[in-house]
């Protein structure tokens, strides 16, 4: 499943370009502003296609594999013009333009930095109306969080801020957008994994709209999860070829491109392999083969593989 989350400004910008008296469409403009015009008027009223946080809906029990509740339209991802101040990150000025399969680590401070942001970012998110603080989002959940990943792919920065219970919110930052972030979470922790497994979740966020006069569409993938205590690496086959994840404290975390159509789930095809404290890998497993959710058993479908 995708989140799509707009920007105010982003927004009003693409729905702009829906006017048929534009005369600079190109071909390919004039597809992605019809895409989203259809989205727009196939969606229910309360639909989160507008990345506006709407009130929470109920998991449903066919949603197992992904992230079952909703705080604003899906496995929340969301985002608002002027909502946050950009953490101030000491290295800026040596960021990589270009995304890699490997992370860059990010110093102690910068680390702290996004986490921060991305707790503001989460308070500020919860005093709009009809929001509900459950879940990841409750405040003795956020109280203990701390940062358990922290990384850099070129335009991406990735955290994670996670708890012991096993419940964590994520913030995905595109650099080239003016430092919004994407905050996402869930009603349910992580399982504890196996000490040679993981526990896994997923988000996805596309942003789009005008770009120096242009319309511009960008989407990434970020993968997360706990991992048990005699895993030290994790390697994901994705779209975008292997990417090496970033690992510490129990927990990985990986960001990538996606150019997957809106309507495809890009983790249908990832596959995860383990590097175990002993030196031995696990075989290539099916990312939604993995465990995920702790959900309570009314909201369980039929047994799936783990």
């Amino acid at each position: 499943m995708k989140i799509f989350a707009f920007t105010d400004d982003h927004l009003d910008a693409a729905v702009a370009r829906l006017d048929p008296s534009s005369p600079t469409l190109t071909a390919t403009e004039q597809h992605h502003a019809d895409d989203l015009l259809a989205r727009i008027l196939n969606s229910a009223p309360d639909a989160n296609v507008l990345g506006r946080p709407p009130a929470p809906l109920r998991p449903s029990p066919a949603r197992r594999r992904r992230t079952p509740w909703v705080l604003a339209g899906g496995a929340v991802a969301v985002t608002t013009a002027g909502l946050v101040i950009a953490p101030q990150l000491r290295d800026e000025a040596a960021r990589p333009t270009a995304w890699s399969a490997t992370p860059t680590a990010l110093s102690h401070d910068d680390a702290r930095e996004l986490g921060e942001a991305c707790l503001d970012t989460t308070q500020k998110l919860l005093s709009r109306p009809h929001s509900t603080a459950e879940g990841s989002f409750a405040p003795e959940q956020r109280r203990a969080m701390r940062v358990v990943v922290a990384e850099r792919r070129g335009p991406y920065d990735a955290v994670v801020l996670g708890n012991a219970a096993g419940f964590n919110l994520t913030c995905l930052t595109f650099a080239t957008d003016g430092w919004v972030p994407t905050v996402s979470g869930s009603g349910f922790p992580l399982v504890s994994p196996a000490r040679d497994s993981a526990s896994v979740g997923f988000d996805a966020t596309s942003k789009e709209g005008l770009v120096d006069g242009r319309f511009r569409r960008e989407t990434a993938n970020i993968a997360y999860g706990r991992v048990g205590a005699d895993v030290t690496g994790v390697e994901l086959d994705t779209s975008a070829g292997r990417v090496t994840a970033s690992v510490s404290h129990g927990w990985f975390a990986a960001s990538w491109p996606s150019a997957d159509p809106l309507d495809v789930d890009p983790m249908t095809t990832v596959r995860m392999t383990l590097t175990l404290a002993d030196g031995r890998t696990t075989e290539p497993t099916a990312y939604d083969a993995l465990p995920q959710r702790d959900l309570p058993a009314e909201l369980q479908s039929s047994p799936s593989p783990r």
